[in-house]
């Protein structure tokens, strides 16, 4: 059975391969309104469901945790918030969401707001891990 950092790197893997694909200006557009538009309004929520599933090792307690505070003690009036820097950024690219975008990833959110529900830990953990972990190679592919 694999562990955890073996799921991890694999994720990362998958990830790390989808910088290979060359995209279009308009389909890097399209894949950033969507992801704007799922991740932007859902994001701190979800860093909640990850901090209510009971998470036992100390350390991803106060990881969860210390995100999710800086997250809500920044605010969203401040430009080191990561929802301000998102919209700041889709603003910067002129890739905003909007109506038909919203409701083209809606079944593939309330899909992960079903699966979060669920409180697992690990499972919530790691979905989390994904999302930071796109954001860090997907975002700067995207925006070339």
């Amino acid at each position: 059975m694999k562990d955890i950092k073996d799921i991890f790197e694999s994720a990362r893997d998958q990830i790390d391969s989808l910088t290979k694909i060359v995209l279009t200006k308009n389909e890097s557009r399209k894949v950033l309104r969507r992801y704007g538009a799922a991740i932007h309004p859902n994001f701190i929520v979800w860093m909640e469901l990850t901090s209510l599933s009971g998470l036992r090792h100390p350390d991803a307690q106060y990881t969860v945790g210390r995100n999710l505070y800086d997250k809500l003690r920044v605010g969203m009036s401040q430009k080191n918030a990561h929802p301000v820097m998102l919209w700041n950024f889709l603003n910067q690219v002129n890739c905003l969401s909007n109506g038909p975008t919203s409701k083209y990833v809606q079944p593939e959110v309330a899909v992960l707001y079903e699966t979060m529900g669920r409180l697992s830990p690990i499972q919530n953990l790691a979905i989390m891990a994904a999302f930071e972990y796109c954001s860090i190679v997907f975002i700067p592919y995207l925006a070339k």
